[in-house]
């Protein structure tokens, strides 16, 4: 059955794209430019520089949900990730999935799953498995995350 839905979906899907006028290589092109955004903003992470990942984030006057907190604005959700980056010597990503899903000419979806390994400046590491639904949108400065979604798997 799941085998069945996976097909159609990808039909429709297919169907969506081509009523949109995107071609297999706009498609293709989207896909890599949206792993380049995704590559800088997690390059930007384990560098600890939560200047340059914001940089990767849409900028928008909208309401930030960080942890199940509602964050006021940006920049006190940027203060959020800079301060907890403090307490970091070092954050790695491992990534063992990654899907792009084109939806339309300035939309895509990133799908990951991977590990994060983060070592604090007391030398203790913590290593722990996730996934994440990103949606990335175009803008005249190039792709930007809009929404994520950030999941701790269980052990």
């Amino acid at each position: 059955m799941k085998r069945t839905f996976t097909i159609i979906s990808l039909g429709i899907a297919a169907l969506l794209l081509s009523s949109c006028g995107l071609t297999q290589s706009k498609v293709a092109a989207i896909e890599g430019q949206v792993l380049t955004a995704h590559e800088q903003m997690v390059t930007a992470a384990e560098n600890l520089d939560a200047e340059t990942m914001f940089e990767t984030i849409l900028d928008s006057d909208e309401t930030i949900i960080q942890n199940n907190n509602r964050v006021q604005n940006r920049s006190q959700a940027l203060k959020s990730i800079r301060d907890s980056f403090v307490g970091l010597s070092s954050l790695r990503y491992e990534f063992t999935q990654k899907q792009v899903t084109v939806l339309s000419p300035t939309t895509a979806e990133l799908t990951v799953k991977g590990t994060s390994t983060a070592v604090t400046r007391q030398e203790q590491s913590f290593t722990a498995a996730f996934s994440q639904n990103l949606q990335f949108v175009r803008t005249k400065a190039g792709w930007k995350l809009q929404y994520a979604h950030h999941v701790v798997e269980a052990d």
